[in-house]
């Protein structure tokens, strides 16, 4: 992997390849735009995780993502984003025995901990 990173690199100096010559932007503005948006919710998700936990940073997120990026239809939006971080929860806490940071909703939870413990 790293000779063939290395490769590309040397290829990319001498101007080998099309690619290599060409001027062009990479992105145009709308996918800076797109690329920006998402980087800013990815790293609220990060942030939500400390505070509200990892379950209520991702329904959030995928609300975001899906409706106002994606512009699903608001049935879709809420059936993943609901079943989404349920699935987390069961598979993660439930069926592997691993906690994922739940924040200060913790106590939320400790109704489904009877549930699987």
């Amino acid at each position: 992997m790293l000779l063939s990173c290395l490769t590309i690199i040397v290829k990319w100096f001498m101007g080998a390849t099309p690619e290599s010559r060409n001027t062009a932007m990479f992105m145009d503005a709308g996918a800076i735009q797109i690329v920006g948006t998402t980087v800013v919710a990815l790293i609220l998700l990060l942030a939500g995780t400390h505070i509200i936990g990892l379950y209520f940073s991702i329904f959030f997120f995928l609300i975001f993502y899906l409706r106002i990026m994606g512009k699903h239809t608001w049935l879709l939006t809420g059936i993943l984003s609901v079943a989404t971080p349920t699935f987390l929860f069961f598979f993660f806490e439930g069926a592997l025995v691993i906690p994922l940071p739940k924040g200060y909703s913790e106590p939320l939870f400790y109704p489904l901990y009877d549930l699987i413990y």
